[in-house]
């Protein structure tokens, strides 16, 4: 087992990494700042590179905001796979172990706002088709996706949870559990 922390890398700079193995970490998790940073390789080098020099695995890659997977309009669900796939592809440069993926919501307030229909197996049927779209690209990276759930988004439940991820069927498809 490895001791990991969150939100310590800031921009991914050498300085923040040697501080996180300084403090006896021997994991982090980076939150990329934007999408841009995703397709920019110079970048994603240099915190490779800064990892890499101090022994700090990058347990988890998290996006930035993207479009909801969960949204009405099918156009907007593939937007968000679409910046989920920039995601996957700057995990493989940085050697991430994980990527985290939030289901978002219908509310327009954000990805974890709550909605009446967020727990409408309609709304789960979106998030099983985006899922799906979005697995082969996991598949293709060998990178697992961490999927995180709460009570105001369409991951309410235990059972919930199970069933999107049986509906999927990727071993690649995990659960994100955040205490």
């Amino acid at each position: 087992m490895r001791l990991g922390v969150a939100g310590q890398l800031g921009a991914g700079t050498a300085e923040a990494v040697r501080r996180v193995r300084d403090w006896g970490f021997k994991a982090a998790s980076w939150h990329l700042p934007d999408l841009r940073t995703a397709g920019d390789a110079a970048t994603l080098e240099r915190v490779r590179e800064a990892l890499e020099a101090e022994d700090v695995t990058l347990c988890q890659l998290l996006p930035p905001d993207y479009p909801s997977l969960v949204h009405p309009d099918p156009s907007v669900r593939a937007e968000g796979v679409a910046a989920l796939t920039r995601v996957l592809e700057a995990a493989a440069l940085l050697g991430a172990e994980t990527v985290y993926v939030r289901p978002g919501s219908l509310n327009a307030a954000g990805a974890w706002t709550p909605h009446p229909e967020n727990h409408t197996p309609a709304c789960r049927d979106r998030l099983v088709e985006s899922l799906k779209t979005l697995v082969p690209h996991a598949e293709a990276a060998g990178i697992p996706l961490a999927l995180e759930g709460h009570v105001v988004s369409p991951l309410h439940t235990p059972a919930v949870v199970r069933e999107v991820l049986d509906r999927v069927g990727s071993p690649l498809l995990g659960f994100n559990v955040d205490p």
